[in-house]
C-alpha cells in the first residue's frame, strides 16, 4: 500500500514542479527553506502535509505561482504552524495575508510578463518590417545594377 497521501498530492507535485522550475536540488531548496531534505522529500511526496508557510516560502523562492489550498474541514487536523485557538487565528490571519500578497504579487509579474510578451511582438513586428523595406531596396539597387550591366 502507498504511503501518499492523496489529499496531499496535489500540493506535493506543486512542490516538486515549483522546485525543478528554478532547477534546484531538493537539498538546495531544503536549506533555503531552513528545513532538513527528509522534510522536502515528504511534502513532495504527499507523505506529510506541507504547510501553507512553506508552501508560501517555496513559491517567494521559486518564482512560482502558490498553489491552492482547500479550507480547514471541521475535524480535520490543522498544519502543525499553526497552534491553539487565539494563536491559531492569528497564525492564518498571517499566511492568509502573505498567501494574498503572493497571488497579488504573482498576478502582477504575469502582467508584466503578458506586457513583455506585447512589447516583443510589436518589436519582431517592426523589425520584421524593417527587413521586408530593407530587402525591397536591395532588390530594387540590384534590379538597377543588373539592367545597368545589361545596357553595356
Amino acid at each position: 500500500m502507498s504511503k501518499e497521501n492523496p489529499q496531499y498530492m496535489t500540493t506535493s507535485l506543486w512542490a516538486k514542479a515549483a522546485r525543478k522550475s528554478m532547477k534546484l536540488t531538493q537539498k538546495d531548496l531544503a536549506e533555503r527553506l531552513k528545513i532538513s531534505k527528509k522534510s522536502l522529500e515528504n511534502y513532495e511526496s504527499g507523505r506529510i502535509d506541507m504547510p501553507m508557510a512553506t508552501a508560501i516560502k517555496i513559491a517567494t523562492i521559486c518564482e512560482f505561482p502558490p498553489p491552492v489550498f482547500n479550507p480547514i474541514q471541521e475535524g480535520q487536523p490543522q498544519n502543525r504552524d499553526v497552534k491553539g485557538d487565539k494563536a491559531g487565528d492569528k497564525g492564518i490571519e498571517i499566511t492568509t495575508a502573505k498567501y494574498i500578497s503572493l497571488l497579488e504579487k504573482t498576478v502582477e509579474l504575469q502582467k508584466w510578463q503578458i506586457e513583455d510578451l506585447k512589447i516583443g511582438r510589436e518589436s519582431f513586428n517592426a523589425l520584421k518590417e524593417e527587413i521586408k523595406t530593407v530587402e525591397k531596396e536591395f532588390n530594387t539597387q540590384l534590379g538597377t545594377r543588373l539592367a545597368t550591366e545589361m545596357k553595356k
